[in-house]
């Protein structure tokens, strides 16, 4: 029956052992926190089941040892939890050793006491596999299994491995096979070959001692290696090594048979050793046959691909092995990758190793440095680890880098002249669609002196009107321009035509307003200025969202409507600015507007502060005499304003007072200056949260003098809170959940040392319930 114990003193003399050998193959403890000082303790044992050997023990005991003193410190009993078939793990060239491999799993929950020094708990049994041959009379040499554990307190979990399998080796082959372990917690490990211990027990009769001595304390002896074997030579041939980060062996045995080896993995925290994990095992050496070629996917077998500057080449590249249980190497070379003397960006590709399967992805963005006559090729090796020898297969492709594409020739239909600091071209012949090599240039001249490129043609479509206000006077100046594209080797296609433009400007059309209404969409009207007849006018809209200028939004035919309502919009995220122009075919244009833009606030939170950001109206014709901040606090109420800032201030800090409001509510209202028509424009609303805050000092002086006595930390918005001190020994001495609970530098009734501690505070807020968690030093001073 399955249960926890607390651990306790115990000799028991009246276990059951059988008279035959066990014929242990190997195994691990390993352990996991559960609670407190609860812990799950877990032994794996591997016995060979193919002879007449005993079966597993029912019931085992197993000592726990202070790990400086070796003192014991307490015994509990484990049952068999589990019993199952063991997999061996090889190259497929030949079958596995016809073997037959259990694993028996033993579980039990324990208590251990907290201890600064930490614990090594032990199990020993007689007897190892009588087959095994690097160690002198196997079948009468016990194993010991061991781990190390760091101080309950910490609550640690110990590393485990990954896989169970037992390994085999094809004699006179390259061999790998992965310890690969894993840390709940994190930590850092170590891995390395170890002598196998022989265990304090030697008797086939009495395989887990004798009542009086159960289990015994380190040291624990090695095994006896049977010459010429040793830690270095384990199974002959090409000695065993380890890779100490990963775990993974590599060998070439030359030698057939079964073979003795253990594998220790070091739990490493901040540089500090607190554990370790021992995996014994045996594995065998057999004499391997037959293998198959690899092969590699079509995609890398005398493939051609032809690419221009600017292109990309990305393929995955496969490789099998129809041996689903060999290694399989894949290595990639070529004349465009890092060392090959070409000029960067060089090519990706990397070499690859895996289970009867590699795989590797090629990257190469060649530029205009790459175009040459002479291909580019890239050889693939895909080369196994089977027996009697490796094999392998070859792909290569074939990269041409070669012409490229001239820009197509873009026309300016014509030009106009709008305003006095606004033209447009209206420009024809475009892309319909975008060609990332290819890029086209707006160059213009001022009253015939040389040109200059002012700006970039993005737009897409058979047409489209171009604005130009880049620091233009068209009442005093003539200006003249043309387009012509490159492509991404800068190569240059044909011009347009040149068109120059000049005044005299025409009549105003005037924009009042843009402004956002009930904090969904934006309304703009309009009025004509100068008696200027009124005919089609088209309105023109660019945003925040996309940074290409302003586009052709809406057509009116209806002389009468002097407004719109946008609901196009998206007013929390985007700034919206609107030109209006009359009439606009070539050779009629009447008018052009100002710009107005709608204001975009937006917000960030900070503790008892808000930091209100929002961008300029544009533009009246009196400019901004003021921005209004209007406040609401909680989650429903009356908006009232909070502050009133200057015409060229775009932030403003509020200062929070009421510590028992969490949500608050903002908009901007932005007044015209004297001049104009005493119009307002309304911003989008924003809501800002105030988050938990939690203030932990950093010290205090319990020492009578009436002077922070206690210890504590200061909340607010603060909804559960768990408050925890440990001393530098990783031993817990203050809790508390309670929001205002306070240490008074007591444990136990008695007051603790002056010095350092440690707190871990975790909270979470009344609005935002995700747990977070302060950790920091304290020092107790008296």
């Amino acid at each position: 029956m399955k249960k926890a114990a607390i651990i306790f003193f115990v000799f028991f003399s009246g276990l059951v052992y059988s008279g035959n050998a066990f014929h242990i193959v190997g195994g691990d403890f390993q352990y996991e926190w559960v609670s407190g000082n609860n812990f799950k303790i877990t032994l794996k044992l591997f016995r060979d089941c193919s002879g007449t050997g005993a079966g597993f023990d029912g019931t085992i005991r197993v000592g726990i040892y202070d790990r400086l003193t070796n003192n014991l410190q307490s015994e509990f009993f484990m049952d068999l939890d589990s019993i199952g078939d063991l997999s061996l793990a090889g190259s497929l060239c030949s079958p596995p050793p016809s073997v037959c491999v259990e694993l028996g799993t033993y579980v039990e929950t324990v208590s251990i006491p907290n201890n600064p020094n930490g614990y090594y708990l032990i199990w020993e049994r007689c007897c190892r596999n009588s087959v095994v041959q690097n160690i002198n009379i196997p079948d009468q040499t016990g194993m010991a299994f061991y781990l190390e554990m760091p101080n309950p307190a910490l609550q640690n979990s110990s590393p485990y491995f990954l896989n169970d399998p037992l390994p085999y080796m094809c004699q006179g082959q390259p061999f790998i096979y992965n310890f690969e372990g894993q840390d709940p917690d994190g930590d850092s490990l170590v891995y390395s070959l170890s002598t196998p211990k022989a265990g304090g027990h030697t008797s086939t009769i009495y395989p887990n001692g004798t009542g009086t001595d159960p289990t015994m304390p380190a040291p624990y002896v090695d095994v006896v290696w049977r010459a010429p074997y040793t830690l270095g030579n384990l199974a002959g041939g090409i000695p065993v090594s380890v890779n100490n980060n990963s775990g993974a062996i590599t060998a070439i045995p030359n030698t057939v048979g079964i073979f003795a080896m253990a594998m220790d993995v070091k739990e490493f925290r901040n540089g500090v050793q607190i554990g370790l994990i021992r995996r014994e095992i045996q594995f065998s050496v057999i004499a391997c046959i037959d293998n198959a070629t690899p092969v590699i996917t079509n995609n890398a077998v005398n493939a051609v691909y032809n690419l221009l500057p600017g292109d990309t080449l990305d393929i995955i590249v496969d490789a099998q092995d129809y041996d689903p249980q060999d290694s399989l190497f894949l290595s990639v070379s070529g004349n465009n990758l890092p060392g090959s003397g070409i000029a960067p960006p060089f090519a990706f590709a990397q070499n690859d190793s895996g289970i009867a399967a590699a795989s590797t992805q090629v990257f190469w963005a060649p530029t205009c440095d790459h175009i040459s006559a002479t291909p580019y090729k890239m050889t693939f090796v895909a080369k196994d680890n089977g027996c009697p020898q490796n094999l392998f297969k070859v792909g290569t492709i074939t990269i041409n880098v070669g012409g490229f594409q001239f820009p197509k020739q873009i026309n300016i239909e014509c030009a106009e002249v709008l305003k006095e600091d606004l033209g447009v071209l209206y420009l024809k012949d475009l892309p319909s669609q975008t060609v990332p090599k290819l890029n086209y240039f707006l160059y213009r001249n001022v009253n015939g002196g040389a040109f200059n490129i002012v700006d970039t043609i993005s737009q897409l479509g058979a047409s489209i009107a171009y604005l130009d206000s880049n620091g233009v006077d068209f009442s005093a100046n003539s200006y003249c321009y043309f387009i012509q594209g490159f492509n991404v080797c800068d190569a240059p296609g044909l011009s347009s035509d040149t068109v120059c433009i000049s005044g005299p400007v025409p009549p105003e059309l005037y924009i009042n307003t843009v402004t956002v209404v009930n904090d969904d969409y934006v309304e703009l009207n309009w009025d004509f200025v100068s008696g200027v007849d009124k005919q089609e006018i088209k309105i023109y809209r660019k945003s925040t969202q996309f940074d290409t200028g302003y586009r052709l939004y809406k057509t009116i035919t209806d002389s009468t409507i002097t407004s719109l309502n946008d609901h196009n919009t998206n007013v929390h995220q985007y700034q919206y600015c609107y030109s209006i122009i009359q009439n606009l075919p070539c050779g009629k244009i009447v008018n052009q507007s100002n710009e107005s833009c709608s204001i975009l606030l937006s917000g960030e939170s900070y503790p008892m502060r808000h930091l209100l950001n929002w961008t300029k109206y544009v533009s009246w014709k009196g400019g901004v005499s003021d921005y209004e901040i209007y406040r609401t606090d909680g989650a429903v109420g009356t908006p009232v304003m909070v502050a009133q800032v200057v015409n060229n201030e775009v932030v403003y800090l509020d200062a929070l007072t009421d510590y028992s409001i969490q949500t608050y509510e903002y908009y901007i209202v932005a007044n015209e200056d004297y001049g104009g028509n005493n119009a307002n424009s309304v911003s989008n609303k924003i809501e800002l949260e105030q988050d938990a805050v939690v203030y932990v000092p950093n010290a205090f002086s319990p020492n009578g003098d009436g002077l922070n006595e206690t210890w504590g930390a200061s909340l607010l918005f603060v909804n559960e809170i768990h408050i925890q001190v440990y001393n530098r020994f990783g031993l817990l001495i203050f809790e508390t959940n309670q929001p205002y609970g306070r240490w008074d530098g007591t444990y136990e009734g008695e007051m603790v040392q002056q010095g350092n501690y440690v707190y871990v505070v975790k909270y979470n807020g009344i609005l935002d319930r995700r747990m977070k968690t302060l950790k920091g030093n304290l020092v107790l001073l008296r």
